[in-house]
């Protein structure tokens, strides 16, 4: 679980791709890692990652109990997909 990337992302070598899924979970209200910022990280994240989904929840800076069973599915729909 974190909120951002590094802020050399972009540096070419600095960072491989990988055979990595990524569940980005956002908050609409959240003040740190604002909406907008999360769809630009979310981008960002695609360079290097196999697949990114990123999913909002009306809330603060919080992971939001209402994510918990999308998380679990999402989980296993990786596990029964390999």
């Amino acid at each position: 679980i974190c909120g951002g990337i590094p802020g050399d992302w972009k540096t070419e070598g600095k960072y491989e791709t990988g055979a990595t899924d990524v569940l980005y979970i956002g908050a609409t209200r959240d003040e740190y890692y604002i909406p907008e910022h999360l769809s630009q990280y979310a981008d960002a994240l695609k360079r290097r990652a196999r697949s990114v989904e990123l999913q909002m929840y009306d809330c603060g800076h919080e992971v939001p109990r209402d994510s918990y069973p999308m998380i679990h599915q999402w989980i296993l729909s990786k596990v029964r997909n390999g």
